[in-house]
């Protein structure tokens, strides 16, 4: 949920937005063309880059605790920013190898995005190991696995599109401001709805990833639990190992 919060707070105090910079940098480009790109502001970009992968960590750290200890310990996603270099690296890493593969169309990119899933719960599970170590154990474990990931993907998917529409829904009926800052709080305020899907999704994630490493929900316990759920049909899941 804080990689998609923080930048929208961020962008309020640092407005300069991605077509500002380059035609600041080369004046001599088509006006159309620079008006036709979308206003998204510069500090997302860096947000993502410097971010993204530590809060990836802190969201694993944090759903694996909830999941494994009933718990809701908010000391798991600080305890991430103890290997802030390693997930940067890890981030940088995957994220120049999936837009590599991208380049031969979309499906090698989306292969490659669906392989590295699981490397931020492997970190999580063990920060010994190193980012290439994540990653190849994360592929290994996706081998035929991809399949069921995409399936729970789409399952969480009319969740997430339906908090999405709260806002623009309501945006239409009461015509907000979006240009003042008030106005961006407001449907900030009114992104809860989504922001409550990413948090189930993002739980639903972990749960999958306890699956590749126990192979069923028998063998997936809650504390204090004989078994995590009975009687659940695990047919062509593939532990992965």
């Amino acid at each position: 949920m804080m990689q998609e919060v923080v930048p929208e707070v961020i962008s309020l105090f640092l407005p300069t937005t991605v077509p500002d910079v380059i035609a600041y940098f080369n004046p001599r480009m088509n006006p159309e063309i620079i008006a036709s790109m979308p206003k998204i502001a510069v500090c997302t970009y860096i947000y993502a880059l410097l971010f993204n992968g530590v809060f990836n960590l802190a969201e694993a750290l944090f759903c694996l605790t909830v999941i494994r200890s009933r718990e809701v310990d908010f000391k798991a996603i600080w305890e991430a920013f103890s290997f802030y270099f390693k997930t940067l690296a890890l981030f940088v890493c995957q994220t120049l190898i999936i837009a590599f593969w991208s380049m031969f169309f979309v499906i090698p990119g989306i292969i490659a995005l669906l392989n590295f899933s699981q490397s931020f719960y492997l970190l999580a599970d063990n920060p010994d190991k190193n980012i290439f170590e994540c990653m190849l154990e994360s592929k290994l474990r996706m081998r035929g696995n991809r399949k069921m990931y995409i399936v729970y993907f789409i399952s969480f998917l009319p969740y997430v599109l339906l908090g999405m529409l709260f806002p623009i829904v309501a945006q239409m009926i009461f015509g907000i401001d979006t240009s003042t800052v008030m106005g961006d709080f407001i449907i900030l305020g009114l992104n809860a709805p989504f922001y409550l899907a990413l948090g189930y999704w993002a739980l639903g994630k972990t749960v999958f990833y306890e699956l590749l490493k126990t192979g069923g929900f028998e063998n997936f316990k809650y504390k204090d639990q004989d078994v995590f759920r009975e009687n659940v049909d695990m047919s062509g899941f593939n532990r992965g190992e």
